[in-house]
C-alpha cells in the first residue's frame, strides 16, 4: 500500500527536482527498513521495517524505470522498458534463490542485516553511473522554484 500512498507526490517531485532528489532519501529508507528488520524483536519495529521497506522500494522501483526510459532514445523506449523489466525480473529470480541459500546457512536476521550494506553500496553504485552526471547536468539548468 505504501507505495501507490507516496507515488503522486514522489513523481511530482522526481519531475520537478530530478532523479537524485529522490533516489537517495528512497535508498537510504529502504537500507534503514532492511537494518530494522534484521534485528527486529517486536510486531512494531516489523512494522516500522516494513514501512520503510515499502517506502524506498516502491520509490526506487519506478524511479529507476523512469530513468532507464528517459535515457533511452525516442525510437528505443519500448526496448528500454522490456530491457528493465526483463532484467528486473531476472535479478528477482536469481536473487530470490540467492536469498535462499545465503539466509539458510546464516540465518535471516544476517541476510536482512547484510542486504542494508548491499543497499547502502547500492547508493554508491547509482552515483558513479547515473546520479553524478545527473548532479552535474541540474547545475547548468535553472529550475522553477
Amino acid at each position: 500500500m505504501t507505495p501507490h500512498c507516496t507515488r503522486p507526490f514522489t513523481g511530482k517531485w522526481f519531475d520537478r527536482y530530478g532523479a537524485n532528489v529522490i533516489i537517495y532519501p528512497a535508498l537510504l529508507c529502504f537500507a534503514v527498513g532492511m537494518f530494522l528488520l534484521s534485528g527486529t524483536e517486536s510486531a512494531v519495529i516489523f512494522l516500522v521495517a516494513a514501512g520503510l521497506i515499502g517506502l524506498g522500494w516502491g520509490t526506487v522501483f519506478p524511479s529507476f524505470q523512469t530513468i532507464a526510459i528517459q535515457e533511452a532514445a525516442p525510437a528505443r523506449k519500448g526496448l528500454a522498458t522490456a530491457t528493465f523489466l526483463s532484467t528486473f525480473d531476472l535479478g528477482i529470480g536469481i536473487g530470490s534463490f540467492l536469498a535462499g541459500v545465503i539466509g539458510a546457512e546464516i540465518g535471516f536476521s544476517s541476510l536482512y542485516l547484510y542486504a542494508s550494506f548491499l543497499i547502502l553500496l547500492g547508493i554508491g553504485v547509482y552515483y558513479l553511473l547515473h546520479g553524478k552526471a545527473t548532479t552535474v547536468v541540474m547545475k547548468g539548468m535553472k529550475t522553477d522554484a
